[in-house]
């Protein structure tokens, strides 16, 4: 009997709420930048911003949209409202070098 293990994706199929005021918003690009906006794993990308370190893994994260209109109980999407943003996680990629304003990373996932 065979079994089906889970993937990365299934393990790392984040979503958290954060406050609007407490965001960071960081870009970040390829090389083939605007023409391309999916990265496979191995490609090197950029991150705009200061603070990176060097061998440190990041998760790449963007807001998301609830459609799920349905309240399992009274009140809970006003609950949810004020949890803030949601956010899912996309990605994870590795800083391999820093410069004054930016960093590369290799996509790991």
């Amino acid at each position: 009997m065979r079994f089906q293990t889970p993937t990365a994706a299934d393990i790392y199929c984040a979503v958290f709420y954060q406050r609007a005021d407490s965001q960071r918003q960081l870009r970040h690009g390829g090389l083939e930048t605007p023409t391309s906006t999916k990265f496979e794993i191995g490609e090197l990308v950029y991150l705009a911003g200061s603070g990176y370190q060097t061998g440190q893994l990041y998760s790449v994260v963007r807001q998301i949209r609830d459609v799920n209109e349905y309240e399992i109980y009274p009140g809970q999407r006003k609950i949810l409202r004020a949890a803030g943003q949601p956010y899912g996680e996309i990605g994870r990629v590795r800083v391999v070098d820093t410069r004054s304003h930016s960093a590369i990373a290799q996509v790991e996932f």
